[in-house]
């Protein structure tokens, strides 16, 4: 079944996929095999991701619910099913505490990690100034890397940055983007969409810069941990750009059948890629940029 989403785990040591088949599984990065195979959904698993620690590991499904697993077990500790449409995203805080999952059902839940309960208040103070959102992407949240503020993205072109301490909007703007996430550095964040990556100060809201690329820039984008590296994916291509410049220095190709996921290792030093062709692969992104750098030497 076609593989929808990966992500590495902060250590690195793990990667976690999510696939069409219902299952999640975890895979040993030293011996490249698979760990735990996570039964539990009853339909696709659209997203996942790890706990800072690396110690849990959340699924959202199609089965309206998210499930959080410990990654030393693979036992599921906790059945999130609150939602009553379609679980696309799921996020943890940067201090693990809380995890938010985003829904067809137009909602955006905050939950307690350690219990399993939705945090209701947090719940009900967010209706009352997002019920406008309609979170329908994978990518539509993000937590800032100190936990302060989460960027959302609306269904109407509506990117907002919240403060979750007040739950007050501190940044509005209109934007056709397709997926949003803070950088790791400076105070900034990224939407994009398909031909053009727009980075934007978190702090006044305005345009810092754009990377345009058309038929290599699209829907899917992610940012390595030092915000230096971006890759994104056309069909069952990917690129990789050089992010302060905007240029694109590589493209990797080997998929066949288009990419659904991209994402860095936390060192920033290896790619992971999930597609419809039912597979995963691990690229070693250093040794691409290092013969762009020796054929630009030998140009010269």
């Amino acid at each position: 079944q076609p593989v929808l989403y990966c992500t590495y785990s902060p250590s690195g040591t793990m990667l976690g996929s999510c696939s069409c088949d219902s299952t999640c599984r975890l895979w040993d990065m030293d011996t490249y095999q698979c760990a735990f195979v996570l039964e539990g959904h009853d339909e696709s698993v659209r997203h996942c991701s790890f706990s800072p620690d690396g110690c849990l590991f959340a699924s959202a499904s199609d089965d309206l619910s998210c499930r959080v697993w410990d990654t030393r077990t693979g036992e599921c500790v906790h059945h999130l099913d609150q939602h009553f449409d379609k679980v696309f995203s799921c996020t943890f805080s940067p201090n693990g505490a809380v995890l938010a999952t985003c829904s067809e059902d137009e909602s955006c839940r905050v939950w307690n990690v350690h219990t399993g309960e939705c945090m209701y208040e947090w719940e009900s103070k967010y209706k009352l100034d997002m019920r406008e959102l309609f979170l329908n992407r994978v990518d539509g949240c993000s937590f800032s890397p100190e936990g302060a503020l989460i960027a959302t993205l609306s269904l109407d072109g509506e990117c907002c940055i919240w403060d979750i301490e007040s739950g007050q909007a501190v940044h509005k703007w209109s934007t056709d983007a397709h997926g949003v996430s803070f950088l790791p550095k400076g105070a900034r964040l990224a939407t994009w969409k398909r031909d053009c990556i727009s980075v934007w100060s978190a702090t006044s809201g305005e345009c810092i810069f754009e990377i345009e690329g058309k038929d290599i820039l699209s829907k899917v984008c992610s940012f390595s941990p030092s915000g230096e590296r971006v890759a994104t994916r056309s069909g069952k291509a990917c690129f990789l750009w050089n992010a302060n410049e905007g240029r694109c220095v590589v493209e990797l190709k080997g998929h066949t059948d288009t990419v659904a996921c991209i994402r860095f290792s936390p060192d920033g030093r290896m790619l992971a890629t999930a597609s419809s062709d039912y597979t995963c692969r691990i690229w070693d992104i250093e040794s691409h940029f290092d013969e762009e750098k020796r054929q630009g030497g030998e140009g010269e």
